[in-house]
């Protein structure tokens, strides 16, 4: 069984900005939320901890929209560092994505460059 460690938890926390969001959350998004940070999120996640990164459709049961939404499965355990707000009983289960295929979105690419950098910082800073 896996668990987000305390120290990557607070770096994941302390390294989410608007510039690590996804467009679409660019308004909601800001220092320190969750909000737009699914995709880069899990992708630190994998490269830290291993595991399966996990895409599914999330439909607002108070209207028609709908969002992507990423988070990991490690050792068959779910691990969701930017559900905050969102009712589990409203994700889904979902289908494994590749990492790569991930990655070849270049705005994903681009935000996970910058994410990743941040978090690493503040783990040697941590560290040290």
């Amino acid at each position: 069984m896996t668990c987000l460690s305390k120290c990557l938890k607070e770096a994941l926390r302390n390294s989410w900005s608007k510039e690590t969001a996804h467009d679409s959350h660019d308004e909601a998004a800001g220092d320190k939320s969750p909000i737009g940070q699914c995709d880069v999120t899990a992708l630190m996640i994998q490269e830290t901890m291993g595991g399966e990164i996990i895409r599914c459709d999330i439909r607002n049961p108070h209207s028609r929209d709908a969002f992507v939404h990423y988070y990991n499965k490690n050792d068959g355990e779910i691990i969701d560092a930017t559900a905050e707000g969102i009712d589990p009983k409203y994700i889904p289960d979902g289908k494994i994505i590749k990492r790569e295929t991930l990655l070849l979105i270049k705005d994903t690419e681009k935000r996970y460059e910058t994410f990743e950098q941040k978090v690493y910082t503040y783990l040697a800073a941590a560290i040290l």
